[in-house]
């Protein structure tokens, strides 16, 4: 990771024995200072979600037992149920070393369309939103209820334009501008922050992309689409076998 190159030359000093040691580093020492150290594949995971809310460009991780994971998919799940935090979903690259061996060192790069300094301050944008929606339930005793009343504090922000952005959560609400991954995401962190159990579901819907969002009340699973609301539907809690058109990996 660090090292480049190691040269020596064997001589002598004073008369005795002596090895000169030259190593060229391919580091800054920044770089290798920034180096955290952890035991296991969850706390890198941790980290990476560190990374993310601090929309750093670099990550760099030892781990002592190292696990072949999809840094892609850790990344996207991470944003996906922390909407408040992550403003734009980056693309990454990550190189390992060494080739083998469970103690490794991972190099993670985040490549952000925005500076981070525009999604930090996305971010201190939207918190307040959040946080007036975990206000917004705070008295209600039934989850179903929450469940409506967090769609009502969403729906009824803006009249919104079904459209993609590359700053989801801020592009929604802020701006009443998202697509159906928006809605879900964001909706998923304000049940999540209310103590609900929500999370995010990806396939089609009439054979194109689509998100939604799959919620338990009273041990029972149902699925929401928010999107329906934007276009004059309601909230509406469906099954399994109620979801016809749509497909996921189930």
């Amino acid at each position: 990771f660090a090292v480049e190159n190691i040269r020596f030359d064997v001589g002598t000093n004073a008369g005795r024995m002596a090895v000169g040691v030259q190593i060229d580093y391919s580091r800054s020492r920044s770089d290798i200072a920034r180096i955290k150290s952890v035991r296991t594949m969850d706390e890198v995971e941790q980290l990476i979600g560190q990374a993310l809310e601090q929309a750093s460009g670099t990550a760099f991780i030892r781990v002592e037992q190292y696990e072949q994971i999809d840094f892609s998919s850790v990344v996207y799940q991470y944003a996906s149920l922390n909407a408040a935090m992550v403003m734009e979903i980056p693309q990454v690259m990550a190189a390992v070393y060494p080739y083998t061996g469970q103690n490794r060192l991972i190099e993670l790069t985040f490549t952000y369309q925005n500076s981070p300094e525009d999604l930090l301050q996305m971010q201190s944008l939207v918190r307040p939103v959040f946080t007036a929606a975990e206000l917004y339930v705070q008295g209600e005793s039934s989850h179903r209820r929450k469940f409506q009343q967090l769609y009502s504090f969403l729906i009824e922000r803006s009249d919104y334009e079904v459209r993609s952005s590359v700053t989801p959560t801020y592009s929604l609400l802020q701006e009443g501008t998202g697509d159906s991954t928006a809605f879900a995401c964001v909706y998923a962190t304000m049940c999540r922050q209310a103590n609900l159990e929500c999370r995010v579901i990806n396939g089609t819907k009439d054979g194109a992309p689509w998100s939604w969002n799959r919620v338990v009340i009273s041990n029972r699973v149902y699925y929401i689409d928010l999107i329906e609301g934007v276009r004059g539907g309601s909230l509406q809690f469906r099954t399994a076998s109620e979801m016809t058109n749509y497909t996921w990996q189930r």
